[in-house]
């Protein structure tokens, strides 16, 4: 009786853990109408194993077709326990392959702005550079511009010096005999020589301008270049800043990613013993479903069988009790009476 009643709760254990996971599968595949789904499949899933059990009380009294129907009906029914259970399971799987699509998508996300990140500073770096090479080209150029301007200087202060020369050869010797005729021959000269002085005066002015005006220019040309590498060094310390949060937030990511992998390490070592290759996404998923169709194939005709298994002890258990149960005085004095009188009979 013991062991009957334990079967008894094993296979309402079951057959309740089926109806769970059953409606709970049909739910998912019809999540538009939830509660009518959940009045149908557990009225259905109830009425399933009752089928069963009045079908095992009369199998012999029944008629034919309606046993007939009423098999079919256990079948069929355990065939919708049975998709349930393959849904419930299924959308369970699939949630985790989701969880864990959504991190590596993140992940991927995250280094493909790194990535741009990276490029970006590539480009800044350029930029860099040719403000770098432009700055020593222009300082070449600079230099060669000042150089020019400074030797027409020289040239003019050469031929000045020159000139100068000229008259002090006559101004210089100007005592003695003659001293007088010399120096107003060498102011002479040097009335002589004053447009071409004028001429050299304004070169010399023209240049000393001119180089002030390239100066004042490089000047202002180094102005604007020290604030383009200013705001180039900037976007690169900024990029470099936006590489280390995004790196930041991979570095949990991974963490979740190496979660996920632990949890479907099971059915990986599975996977991998059964086909003997590396298992990859498509061998998991295939891992998966036959994981999930043994799981099924046993749940809920293990469930119905065990619940005839229990109703059959019971039942022989009760017929035992009835069949040795002691007879009262009453029945005692009757069949003693119908003895005799059937050996009196008899003689």
């Amino acid at each position: 009786m013991l062991f009957g009643l334990l079967v008894l709760f094993t296979a309402l254990t079951i057959s309740g853990v089926a109806i769970y996971y059953s409606v709970a599968g049909l739910v998912a595949i019809f999540a538009a109408a939830a509660v009518p789904i959940i009045i149908m499949g557990t009225s259905l899933e109830i009425g399933k194993l009752v089928t069963a059990l009045w079908l095992h009380r009369n199998w012999k009294r029944a008629k034919w077709w309606l046993k007939g129907y009423l098999s079919i009906a256990v079948l069929v029914l355990m065939f919708i326990t049975s998709m349930g259970i393959f849904g419930f399971l299924s959308k369970a799987h699939i949630e985790q392959n989701l969880a864990s699509d959504t991190v590596l998508q993140r992940i991927e996300i995250l280094e493909n702005k790194i990535v741009a990140e990276e490029k970006y500073i590539a480009r800044q770096t350029d930029s860099l550079d040719r403000i770098t090479n432009k700055d020593t080209t222009g300082n070449d150029r600079f230099n060669k511009d000042i150089d020019i301007e400074q030797k027409k200087i020289d040239d003019a202060y050469a031929r000045l010096e020159v000139l100068d020369q000229d008259v002090e050869a006559f101004t210089s010797n100007n005592k003695g005999w003659g001293g007088t005729s010399r120096v107003k021959q060498g102011l002479a000269l040097k009335e002589k020589q004053a447009p071409e002085r004028a001429i050299l005066f304004e070169q010399i002015e023209k240049a000393q301008n001119k180089i002030d005006e390239i100066r004042g220019k490089n000047d202002k040309s180094l102005d604007k270049l020290d604030g383009q590498i200013l705001v180039i060094e900037k976007n690169i310390f900024d990029a470099n800043g936006r590489i280390d949060g995004f790196v930041l937030e991979i570095e949990p990511l991974k963490g979740d990613v190496m979660k996920l992998e632990s949890e479907v390490g099971p059915i990986r070592y599975i996977a991998e013993f059964v086909y003997g290759e590396e298992a990859d996404r498509n061998l998991l998923e295939e891992a998966v479903r036959w994981v999930i169709v043994t799981i099924i194939f046993v749940f809920d005709p293990l469930a119905v069988l065990l619940l005839i298994a229990a109703n059959m002890s019971l039942k022989q258990k009760m017929d035992g009790k009835v069949k040795n149960k002691p007879k009262s005085p009453k029945y005692k004095t009757e069949y003693a009476t119908v003895e005799k009188e059937v050996e009196t009979n008899s003689k």
